[in-house]
């Protein structure tokens, strides 16, 4: 006996509605697969540190030419994936950036009417870190530094200085390498300017910055800063009828100085080091990554 046939028909397949579950299952699976990329990828930097080079002329005086390093220098960490590349400042994604400071540096020079002559102090101090990075993470380093101070002259008898005078140069920062391929250069702040009237004059012309571009893999960095001020002062014997005049000068980078009328220091005076990294690339994905992906895919395809 020849049995009935019994034809099928295939339902008409709508629109993609993949499940919650599968939704899910492709979420946590990418996510797997990131995290697995992520922690192979490792960025730090290490807290700044600071001394003081042979060359500085510091002193224990604490008014008369002395540098000190005030404050602790913060920042640094670890970068561990979790950042995308180029991502803008503001956006909800978090962008592939470090930042520390190295703390501030104050230091004055100041020669009174009772000491003829000219007091000068040179400042000559070095900060340097370590930038841990894994093979073929890209990177720029920004370092910016500023000085901001007094100079200040003063005449005992009139508004006119005859011999008294505050200056500073510029203010010149050299990178130089402590291991690693660090690249030279030198990056100049033109702080330069000399003060030879009675009155002050504020050093705040905004801070300079360099950028070296396309660092690979760690490094080891050292910038030296250097820069000299300077003060004369002197006592002029006013002869049988008239006055001494007696004649101070200074300059204050964020440690004041004795000169009469010279401004106090305010916050933010002295010299300031800042030190920024920002990833450009990071290397091709991992195998987990791929991997998670993947299943991620084969997940949405069977609830479709």
């Amino acid at each position: 006996m020849i049995g009935s046939i019994k034809t099928l028909k295939q339902k008409p397949l709508g629109p993609h509605r993949p499940s919650m579950a599968g939704l899910a299952l492709l979420v946590a699976l990418s996510l797997a697969g990131w995290a697995g990329a992520a922690s192979a990828l490792d960025m730090t930097l290490s807290t700044p540190v600071v001394s003081l080079n042979p060359g500085n002329g510091s002193d224990s005086t604490g008014t008369n030419g002395s540098t000190t390093v005030l404050g602790t220098p913060g920042g640094g960490g670890n970068l561990l994936g979790g950042c995308v590349v180029g991502a803008p400042s503001g956006s909800p994604f978090t962008p592939c950036s470090l930042s520390a400071s190295a703390g501030t540096l104050t230091s004055n020079v100041w020669r009174a009417s009772n000491s003829n002559g000219t007091k000068t102090l040179n400042n000559n101090y070095r900060v340097s870190f370590d930038i841990t990075a894994t093979d073929g993470i890209t990177y720029d380093l920004t370092i910016t530094h500023d000085l901001v101070g007094n100079l200040a002259t003063y005449s005992s008898e009139d508004s006119d200085c005859d011999v008294c005078e505050a200056t500073v140069s510029d203010v010149i920062a050299t990178a130089v390498s402590s291991g690693g391929v660090a690249p030279g250069g030198a990056l100049t702040q033109n702080t330069a300017y000399t003060l030879s009237t009675e009155g002050t004059h504020r050093v705040d012309i905004g801070a300079a910055a360099i950028v070296l571009t396309g660092l690979v893999g760690s490094q080891s960095i050292a910038f030296d800063f250097t820069w000299t001020s300077s003060g004369r002062g002197e006592k002029i014997d006013g002869g049988w009828f008239g006055s001494d005049d007696n004649e101070d000068a200074g300059a204050s980078w964020g440690i004041a100085v004795p000169t009469s009328g010279a401004p106090s220091p305010t916050a933010g005076d002295g010299h300031t080091v800042g030190i920024a990294l920002n990833v450009t690339a990071v290397p091709e994905p991992s195998t987990a990554l791929l991997i998670g992906l993947g299943l991620g895919g084969l997940a949405w395809r069977r609830q479709k």
